[in-house]
Order: structure tokens, then C-alpha cells, then sequence
């Protein structure tokens, strides 16, 4: 027979689900400010098309970073693994975007992406847990 969770384990789960949905919301909202200062910049100076690609890495390595750090941040525990749930599922969510704007596979870039979401969320995790806490 089959027996479901308990309440216990329930409350665990979800004591971390919301830490990563928000750290997931502010690493998106970090994304997007960096992309409009990027585009402005764009906008500003003759910029080779080459460059593009690695300056949306850097948002996406930015916006990994402060969503991984803010959700640890909430947590205070486990910051490697909240770090890497919320960059996986910003990597997620901005790949789907992108598969319903332009359709594609998911090529060499996309492991690159994958990997500076992942690699950089976790860091700002384990820097999010390990930070000292302010006295007020």
C-alpha cells in the first residue's frame, strides 16, 4: 500500500519551494535589469554582434548569483542545493521563453547557459548561507 508523506515532511518540502520561487523571481528580475542596461549600452555604441552572446551570459551569470544568494539568504541551510534548484529552474524558464519566441534545439550555447545558471547560483547559495548576518 502505498503511504503519502507525512505533515512533517510536507512542511520541509515547502520551507524551502518558496525561498526558491523567490530567488528565482529576483535572479529573473536581475536578468532583466542587466538586459536593458546591456541594450541601452547597444543602443549607445557601435558593438560588434559577436559580443552579444557573452554579455548575456554575464546577465544570466548575475541574475543566477543573486538569485541563488537571496534564496539561501532565506533558507539560512543547504545553500549549495536551494542555489542550484533556483538556477536550474531560471535556466528553465528562460530556455521555454526562448523555445516559444524562436523554437531551436538546444545546442552548445545552451549547455553554456546551463552551466553558468548552475555553477554561479550555487556559488551565490553558498555565499548566501555562509554570509555573516547583520546586527541592527
Amino acid at each position: 500500500m502505498k503511504q503519502s508523506k507525512s505533515r512533517h515532511e510536507m512542511d520541509g518540502t515547502m520551507k524551502y519551494l518558496k525561498p526558491i520561487l523567490v530567488g528565482t523571481a529576483v535572479g529573473a528580475v536581475a536578468i532583466t535589469v542587466v538586459l536593458m542596461v546591456l541594450s541601452l549600452l547597444l543602443s549607445l555604441q557601435n558593438i560588434p554582434q559577436m559580443l552579444i552572446t557573452p554579455m548575456v551570459l554575464v546577465a544570466l551569470g548575475v541574475g543566477a548569483f543573486l538569485g541563488g544568494n537571496f534564496a539561501a539568504k532565506l533558507t539560512r541551510e543547504k545553500g549549495l542545493l536551494v542555489g542550484l534548484c533556483c538556477g536550474a529552474l531560471l535556466f528553465l524558464a528562460l530556455w521555454l521563453f526562448g523555445q516559444a519566441i524562436h523554437g531551436g534545439g538546444f545546442g552548445a550555447i545552451g549547455i553554456v547557459k546551463l552551466a553558468v545558471a548552475l555553477g554561479l547560483s550555487a556559488l551565490g547559495g553558498v555565499m548566501g548561507v555562509n554570509a555573516k548576518k547583520r546586527r541592527k
